[in-house]
């Protein structure tokens, strides 16, 4: 399903749905590879083909599953260390602050 569907050497294609159909019109009269670029654990299909002025072709075309070998990849990571000091923030004020404050806050009421 969602494979890519496209006839080789041109931009004509389309994709395939979720039960793996696909439709292309408009092809101008001629021969063409179709070539479906599959996913992953299956070869490509390329097969020939020709359209006729006005024809509707119709092909059931299968993949083939592949004997796909990967490497092994090994990911490894070291745990960072733990953060356990708070940081506390410390603002100094001179008392002669604080008066003009209050007398500013008394003066207002």
């Amino acid at each position: 399903m969602f494979t890519n569907v496209i006839l080789k050497g041109t931009t004509i294609g389309n994709a395939t749905d979720v039960n793996g159909y696909f439709s292309i019109t408009k092809i101008p009269p001629g021969s063409y590879t179709i070539m479906i670029a599959s996913g992953l654990g299956y070869d490509t299909l390329q097969e020939n083909f020709t359209v006729k002025a006005g024809e509707i072709v119709n092909k059931k075309l299968y993949l083939v599953k592949s004997n796909v070998k990967l490497r092994e990849v090994e990911i490894s990571a070291e745990q960072a260390e733990k953060q356990t000091e708070t940081r506390v923030s410390v603002n100094k004020i001179d008392p002669i602050v604080i008066k003009n404050y209050l007398l500013l806050v008394v003066s207002l009421i």
